[in-house]
């Protein structure tokens, strides 16, 4: 098999962290069958993909006779997805703060009702330090309030993953780069306890609607939806007033700018596969309601991530919040109120989880200093930078070295995610690629 490497691919990871195209693999000679999709095989003949599936861009809305049938409506579905998911043994629990991992944990407590708290653990990464990350204190009163057993993983103590070293799993694929063990020891923590955990991913997009929603079913004619949506914003006041105006204007005060091509992409590399194009396709996103999940790449990408055959472990990743039910349920909710700030969620989870996860804005998470930042280990990545054969065709080596170096000075993580994906590549090469023998350190 050859193992021509997919620029496009390459692209598309490089700068996103995962393809546009769900049909394309890392290698050229490699495809997948795109979701939603079928391949036949018949007497030495492979048909091309046939699309089954299609989600509709339009679903007739909800109309229920209570307020309070929507939320419980909700739960309902939540609890069914849950259930669906469980396994026959013990279950294990990605929680945070938030009301997406926070709802999941919920659910499953109440499918498990019967099997007690043993059948459940809870795992939380925090980040740690002198001022402790809220995420920790507030999966611990979820866990409590919950009678779950919980794990904290503090992110500050562990130790840093030498690049050089050979990984214990070589990767099908690219990844993000993980320059602390903290993910390596989430996943142990897991598989030691269960064969499946549960997470809350896709809970942002699935109980979200953009401000310009009303703008988007005018110019598709869906003038009798949006009516009807309006009629029931005046039966069930939003907590936000208005059609999504206010939003809207905010998001224009703060303008929508796609992301410049990184300095650290080698020019002709990023000429030949359009990298400026390919930011601006991917930014924004068609959309980023609940109907993202059925349509961005990303999705398949988390599914891919997350199972065994990928990752070596022995643990397999399920994400309840991405359930066709769920889908279709939140693509008919009216978005004002019930979409606005998670609003069909938390009254949902009311007298399931505390007061201050319910209530509790939507937040960022923080950033603390971590022993990957300091000075030697930024300089010792940045010399495996160098060092790794063929990454200068994708990426100017030189200038991600001294972006790595410079690191450690940078406030957020936005910047430490960015050069976490060519990192990701320059390890893949070196260790998964064509495994090149370790240079020499002399």
């Amino acid at each position: 098999m050859p193992d021509e490497l997919d620029e496009e691919a390459v692209a598309d990871f490089v700068l996103s962290g995962w393809s546009s195209n769900n049909a394309r693999t890392t290698f050229t000679a490699i495809a997948r069958v795109p979701p939603a999709h079928s391949l036949n095989w018949s007497a030495g003949y492979l048909a091309a993909p046939r699309r089954y599936w299609r989600l509709p861009d339009f679903l007739p809305l909800v109309r229920f006779p209570r307020p309070q049938d929507y939320p419980e409506r909700f739960r309902e579905l939540t609890d069914d997805a849950v259930r669906d998911r469980l396994p026959a043994g013990p279950v294990a629990l990605q929680l945070t703060g938030g009301m997406d991992s926070t709802s999941v944990a919920a659910s499953a407590k109440v499918a498990l009702a019967g099997r007690g708290a043993a059948d459940i653990l809870a795992v939380t990464l925090s980040l740690g330090g002198p001022e402790r990350d809220v995420e920790a204190a507030l999966a611990s009163s979820v866990a409590s309030h919950l009678g779950l057993s919980h794990h904290i993983i503090d992110g500050s103590s562990q130790p840093v993953i030498d690049p050089w070293t050979a990984p214990r799993v070589v990767l099908p694929e690219p990844m993000p780069y993980q320059r602390t063990a903290q993910q390596l020891e989430l996943g142990d923590v897991l598989a030691r306890f269960a064969r499946v955990a549960f997470t809350g991913v896709a809970g942002d997009c699935l109980v979200w609607s953009s401000p310009w929603y009303w703008a988007e079913w005018l110019a598709h004619g869906r003038v009798v939806r949006l009516l009807k949506a309006l009629g029931h914003e005046i039966s069930v006041p939003p907590r936000v007033p208005g059609i999504g105006l206010h939003a809207a204007a905010r998001q224009l005060a703060r303008g929508r700018h796609a992301p410049e091509v990184p300095n650290w992409l080698a020019p002709d590399f990023a000429a030949r596969t359009g990298a400026a194009q390919r930011l601006a396709r991917k930014w924004p996103a068609r959309s980023k309601d609940a109907r993202s999940l059925a349509q961005e790449s990303l999705w398949p990408a988390w599914g891919m991530w997350g199972h065994p055959t990928f990752s070596g472990l022995p643990v397999k990743l399920r994400h309840p919040l991405l359930d066709l039910r769920l889908i279709e349920y939140a693509l008919s909710l009216p978005p004002h109120p019930w979409l606005v700030d998670k609003r069909v969620m938390r009254e949902a989870n009311i007298g399931r989880l505390p007061e201050q996860v319910l209530l509790r804005p939507k937040t960022p998470l923080g950033s603390v200093a971590m022993p990957a930042n300091e000075p030697a280990v930024l300089a010792q990545t940045a010399a495996f930078v160098r060092e790794v054969p063929g990454l200068e065709r994708f990426v100017l080596p030189e200038v991600l070295a001294s972006a790595l170096i410079s690191l450690g000075e940078a406030e957020g993580t936005s910047r430490e995610l960015e050069l976490s994906r060519p990192l990701g590549l320059a390890h893949w090469l070196w260790h998964g690629w064509r495994r090149p023998s370790r240079l020499s350190q002399e």
